[in-house]
């Protein structure tokens, strides 16, 4: 359970930054971020997004940065993988990976074994929020 956040704090949080930001065309602050991805802990995203006025978009997309690198603006697009030019799993693989957050995930064409291992350790180090 999340103590130090309440859906009503980080609204409240929300409101005052829109009251006060400086242009209609602000950017969300980090720090507001943040937050709103640390309420996933405790209650579904729809709630979340419905309350602070933001896209499921934008929660999943934070949610992904606060977990890989809070500092990063960017979500991960995708995962570097090594070069191997040797034992191929198979030439025709093709592997989907939907996460419970959303985040879509596909490893395609003539993967190593080395590569495959790395792709499921990463895909598995990333944030999968239950519904």
């Amino acid at each position: 359970m999340n103590k130090h956040l309440t859906l009503e704090s980080v609204q409240a949080d929300f409101y005052q930054w829109r009251q006060t930001k400086p242009s209609s065309r602000s950017r969300i602050p980090e720090s507001l971020k943040q937050k709103a991805a640390s309420l996933l802990i405790d209650m579904k995203p729809g709630k979340i997004t419905k309350s602070l006025g933001i896209s499921s978009v934008m929660l999943n997309t934070w949610a992904s940065i606060k977990a890989t690198d809070t500092d990063s603006t960017s979500a991960v697009e995708f995962i570097t993988l090594p070069v191997e030019p040797v034992a191929v799993i198979n030439e025709s693989l093709t592997l989907n990976v939907t996460q419970s957050n959303g985040n879509q995930w596909c490893l395609q064409g003539n993967v190593s074994e080395s590569q495959f291992n790395t792709f499921i350790r990463t895909v598995g180090t990333l944030p999968s929020t239950a519904q």
